[in-house]
């Protein structure tokens, strides 16, 4: 009995803590380019246009866009004086996962 206390009691204080469940988040970075900008989306739709958007930026070559959410994120990128490119979209398996923006 005191066993299964002593569980609970540490799973409450390491969810508290965010260490049990903790979000998982995406980092988009640029590597290639002197400027790129990026749309990203989130969501369970099939079609990544239809996903909620979460926000577009324009990132230098060496920025990283953090704390992304990560539950199915798509994003895609635009060169200046490019349109967009084609939707990248992927599941996030871990708590953190880092992308580079190709």
């Amino acid at each position: 009995m005191k066993a299964r206390v002593w569980i609970i009691v540490t799973l409450c204080t390491l969810a508290a803590l965010g260490v049990v469940a903790a979000e998982h988040k995406l980092t988009l970075v640029n590597l290639h380019w002197d400027r790129v900008s990026v749309e990203v989306r989130e969501g369970s739709e099939a079609s990544c246009t239809d996903r909620d958007l979460v926000g577009q930026r324009d990132l230098t070559k060496g920025q990283a866009w953090s704390n992304l959410p990560c539950g199915r994120p798509c994003w895609r990128k635009k060169l200046p004086g490019y349109d967009w490119g084609p939707w990248i979209s992927t599941t996030c398996f871990s708590k953190s996962e880092t992308y580079a923006i190709n």
